[in-house]
This record gives C-alpha cells, sequence and structure tokens, in this order.
C-alpha cells in the first residue's frame, strides 16, 4: 500500500533528537504526541506551554502553535525536515472519551446516533499485534477483548483483516443513524460533518448496505 501513512500516537517521553531521526529512517510519516497532565495536576495553558517547551528542547525541534482555546487545548506543530510531527494538550475533562468506558468519571452523554468514520479511514495495531476498530479501543484491556478483530498474524495481509467479517461488520454497523452498541454507545467523538447533504450521503450508503 504504497500510499498509506504510516503514523504514531505517543505520549513523547522518551522522544529525543536522535529518536526522531531513527523513527524517520524507519519510514515513519506522522508522529502526533499527546502531552498529558500529571494525575493531580488541572489542565492550564500555561502549564501546557510549559510541558511542550520541555518536549521540543528535548527533541532539538522549534514548534509553531497552531492553536490555543483556553481551557480547552494547545496544538502545535514541530518543525522536522523528515516528519510531520505534532503536539497536542488537551483538557480530556472537557473534550475527552471514555475510551469505551474503561475511563470513569466522564459525562455521561445519550446513546450515540451518529455514525463514525475511523473503522473506514484508520486501521489501528496495537502494540500487541492485536487489531482494534479505533484508537479508543485498548488492545491489551481485559474488558476490551471481545472487541478484537484478531491479530495481525491470524491474515495473510493487512487487507484480508481490513475485509475481513469482523470489520466488516465494525463498518456496517457504525455507518448507520442506529442507536450504537457498546463501546461505542457512549463515545462523544464527533462525527466529520454536520450539514445535511453531506449526512444524506451517509444514509445513501447506509440505506444500500443495509438492503445486501
Amino acid at each position: 500500500m504504497p500510499k498509506a501513512q504510516l503514523w504514531i500516537y505517543s505520549n513523547g517521553d522518551y522522544l529525543n533528537a536522535g529518536y526522531l531521526d531513527e523513527l524517520a529512517a524507519a519510514g515513519l510519516d506522522v508522529l502526533s504526541i499527546s502531552v498529558h497532565l500529571n494525575q493531580r495536576e488541572k489542565f492550564n495553558v500555561l502549564t501546557m506551554l510549559n510541558k511542550f517547551s520541555e518536549l521540543t528542547v528535548r527533541m532539538g525541534c522549534p514548534a509553531i502553535f497552531n492553536e490555543l482555546v483556553v481551557d480547552k487545548h494547545v496544538l502545535a506543530q514541530v518543525r522536522h525536515p523528515k516528519l510531520t510531527v505534532e503536539i497536542r494538550g488537551i483538557n480530556f475533562f472537557e473534550s475527552g472519551t471514555n475510551r469505551g468506558n474503561l475511563v470513569k468519571g466522564i459525562k455521561v452523554l445519550p446513546p450515540r446516533t451518529t455514525p463514525c468514520y475511523f473503522p473506514f479511514a484508520h486501521f489501528y495495531v496495537g502494540y500487541t499485534g492485536n487489531i482494534v476498530p479505533c484508537c479508543h479501543i485498548r488492545s491489551d484491556a481485559p474488558d476490551h477483548q471481545k472487541y478484537l478483530i484478531g491479530h495481525v498474524g491470524d491474515f495473510e495481509s493487512i487487507y484480508q483483516a481490513y475485509a475481513s467479517q469482523k470489520a466488516v461488520a465494525w463498518r456496517r454497523h457504525l455507518i448507520s443513524f442506529e442507536e450504537k452498541m457498546e463501546p461505542c454507545r457512549s463515545c462523544s467523538v464527533a462525527f466529520l460533518s454536520d450539514k445535511p447533504e453531506e449526512l444524506e450521503i451517509i444514509r445513501r450508503a447506509y440505506r444500500h448496505l443495509s438492503t445486501r
């Protein structure tokens, strides 16, 4: 798949200039770094900026700040000659998800009915080699074992895994406007668009799938 992007999400704890060069040499395209607070810290823009500064000094790369919204998030792009590197500092108490009900204390929302594009656009493999439908389902969590699509070693190719019956079932369910089952029932991740004309395209696609 020559047009596929190799993308890693990291908390950045072990990143430095040499490690970035190794990742680039290994063929990585995009590195998305989520800067987290300590357990008892509350989200504060100044605290986040200090953490961003520590990280960029360690990586030896300057950062360009793209967006700063008080009490919500800080977004930045790192200048690296061979990699696309983005840094995010997010107030998860405001815009976080419950990670398929693994995280407690997140506000309870009505059952989700909007579609989800994650299993259509992305292919997620955890560090254990287990394939999951999206990044909010943990490949190593005991409570999420029943949601696994399989292990990369179970298939002859990534395409076979993507086109497997389990993966197709996830996409068929998540393209609908019906009430979602767990673990997607309480997911708060927004859909790509709320424009009526674009949502109608999704509705037509689901009607086509549901008759097959």
